[in-house]
């Protein structure tokens, strides 16, 4: 089998100073009939004219300036970090009432549910340093050494009092 070296060293020359993006394999929910995206700075007819060769296996292709490209990007990440962001804090004290869920924390029992509005009047018993410092924690997702520095108190001080607040929910849950 014979190989154009021509055609290779213009493959190479498009790779070198153009990106190729495979649109099915990058974006998985895409389901256009375009294949590829090319990104770069030259138009569409400058492409076609200086690549025209190593251009052809990517055919229909879309042209993307490295502005629009940049900016997908940047939209892509901010999705990718919202839905970790939502995975990490979405179900620990979404203030909805009405919204269920567990907290091995707060409970004994792990077949029990919480219903919400009846952990905040739990909650609000709570001394008003333990009820800040549970809401830090837990709402916040801060930690005891972030907390600590916050109030400028020690992080030994911060974790008894987390641990006293804990203790102290339990009973009261368990005596509602």
């Amino acid at each position: 089998m014979m190989i154009d070296t021509d055609n290779k060293t213009f493959q190479d020359d498009l790779l070198n100073e153009c990106k190729v993006i495979n649109l099915k394999n990058e974006y998985s929910d895409y389901v256009g009939e375009i294949n590829w995206a090319i990104v770069s700075d030259l138009t569409e007819e400058e492409l076609n004219e200086k690549y025209r060769s190593a251009i052809l296996p990517y055919s229909p292709y879309v042209r993307l300036s490295l502005e629009q490209y940049e900016a997908i990007k940047e939209y892509n990440s901010n999705e990718y970090k919202h839905v970790r962001r939502m995975k990490c804090k979405g179900d620990r004290f979404c203030f909805d009432e009405g919204i269920y869920c567990f907290h091995s924390e707060l409970v004994m029992d792990e077949s029990e549910w919480i219903d919400w509005s009846w952990l905040y009047k739990v909650i609000e018993k709570l001394p008003l340093v333990q009820r800040r410092r549970i809401v830090k924690k837990f709402y916040l997702q801060l930690n005891n050494v972030e907390i600590a520095r916050q109030e400028r108190v020690s992080s030994q001080a911060v974790d008894l009092s987390i641990k006293m607040a804990i203790n102290r929910l339990r009973k009261l849950m368990k005596a509602n």
